[in-house]
């Protein structure tokens, strides 16, 4: 998958801005499809920091071909 470098680099900023603003007071939720349909469940400050910089790890990847 090609992506725009530009659209990647902003949203990997936006990325990182939520990152850095994780509070670990508040409640984040991650949701999953299945073929049995959607679920949420609840993780925590830190899993919810960690999926996000994998997801901003993932589009810089993806927008330059980085393996």
């Amino acid at each position: 998958m090609t992506m725009d470098k530009d659209q990647a680099l902003h949203d990997v900023m936006e990325l990182l801005h939520e990152i850095r603003n994780t509070d670990p007071e508040r409640r984040y939720f991650e949701s999953i499809t299945t073929a049995k349909g959607r679920r949420v469940y609840e993780v925590s400050p830190l899993e919810h920091a960690q999926s996000m910089a994998e997801s901003a790890e993932d589009l810089l990847g993806d927008a330059f071909n980085l393996d």
